[in-house]
């Protein structure tokens, strides 16, 4: 016979785990407002901090099916659940209990996979999602022990075996707001040393930079460039109203274990990430990466090389470029759209595009502004 499931435990819905957190939030700040600090991001400012974890740990195998038991199970996740099970027959042949292999479930943003067999548990997930319904503003170290507790609540581990699990992913991100257009920084932003670009899409929203030529899920070590607003906008979430006729670029590092293993001669753990040493190390890595990075002027066809048109995305970047520095030289946007190889489609793209880099090359120095804008980050004391 296996494991008994035993249903005697709590159960949270997903309504009850948003009130516990945000119970938990709440108490948190009024604590730490008492001692002249504010702890939730409700502002629109230049920050950096934490964004996506993933993280393991071991458990008793019995406790494994206890906590699949605490957790709710959303929807499209029900039929996993189904496909690999355990089954215990009597001396008789006859079935007498069955089990699953391994179950999904969801601590509200957060994934959970949980490996029955082994007693193995992994977490994944955004923790400023997590803890302020959005990762719009960014976590601190700080944040991480509220993580560590809601978590301990909700699943009944207890914050000693959570505060050990392995951390296989942590992404560190910067968020920009910035005087220049977003897609014109973006344009503006060549290799990044020791890392490949990869594929763009057009109209540029983002630009990846991968420590591998492999797919990027793949990669251990991966650079993103974003329109963060312009992400959220097509993801249909609500912005709120501070970040009205803002420009808001995100700049992400998203660092696997074999990375995380060379920065810092081992693997490192979920209360690792609250410490000082170690969110420096990773904040300093990020902006090191971002400091060699080759930026250029947008519109100057010099930083342009033939070498680099490797595929139809190249082609339209350059021909955007070239349209805009038609427009410093007064010829019409419908003139520069016009002498372009592009289909319509392409056209009105790369037109409505132009249009949107236009305040941004009047007002003149992207480069010095991002420059200047990862400076300040060097001089931020979490």
């Amino acid at each position: 016979m296996g494991v008994e499931v035993t249903t005697n435990y709590p159960y949270f819905s997903a309504e009850m785990i948003a009130d516990i957190v945000e119970q938990s939030v709440s108490e948190r700040n009024a604590t730490m407002d008492k001692q002249g600090y504010y702890m939730t991001p409700t502002m629109a400012k230049d920050e950096i901090g934490y964004d996506t974890v993933e993280f393991a740990f071991a458990v008793p195998v019995e406790l494994s099916y206890t906590i699949a038991s605490r957790l709710p199970i959303p929807d499209h996740y029900k039929h996993y659940n189904q496909m690999a099970t355990n089954q215990y027959f009597d001396a008789d042949g006859v079935k007498v209990g069955e089990q699953a292999k391994w179950s999904k479930r969801k601590i509200l943003n957060l994934e959970v996979n949980i490996n029955h067999d082994v007693g193995s548990v992994k977490v994944a997930g955004s923790i400023p999602k997590f803890l302020y319904s959005s990762n719009l503003h960014l976590s601190q170290p700080y944040d991480i022990v509220l993580l560590t507790d809601n978590l301990s609540k909700v699943m009944g581990v207890n914050r000693e075996t959570l505060q050990q699990a392995r951390v296989m992913r942590v992404d560190v991100a910067a968020n920009m707001i910035l005087e220049s257009a977003v897609d014109s920084c973006l344009l503006s932003l060549g290799d990044a040393k020791g890392f490949h670009r990869h594929k763009e899409w057009q109209p540029l929203t983002s630009i990846y930079w991968c420590n591998s030529r492999k797919r990027m899920e793949r990669a251990s070590d991966v650079i993103i460039a974003y329109d963060k607003l312009a992400e959220m906008r097509g993801r249909k979430v609500k912005i709120p109203s501070e970040y009205d006729n803002k420009n808001l670029l995100r700049i992400e590092e998203r660092l696997k274990t074999q990375t995380i293993k060379k920065v810092f001669t081992q693997h490192i753990t979920l209360s690792q990430l609250s410490t000082d040493n170690v969110f420096l190390s990773l904040k300093s890595k990020l902006i090191e990466n971002f400091k060699q990075m080759d930026k250029h002027e947008v519109g100057n066809m010099d930083n342009f090389k033939s070498s680099s048109i490797t595929k139809p995305s190249d082609v339209s970047k350059i021909y955007i470029s070239m349209a805009v520095t038609a427009y410093s030289e007064d010829m019409p946007i419908e003139i520069a759209v016009k002498m372009s190889p592009l289909n319509d489609k392409q056209r009105y793209v790369a037109k409505k595009q132009i249009e949107r880099l236009i305040t941004a090359i009047d007002g003149g120095n992207i480069v010095g502004e991002l420059n200047q804008k990862i400076a300040s980050f060097s001089n931020v004391v979490p």
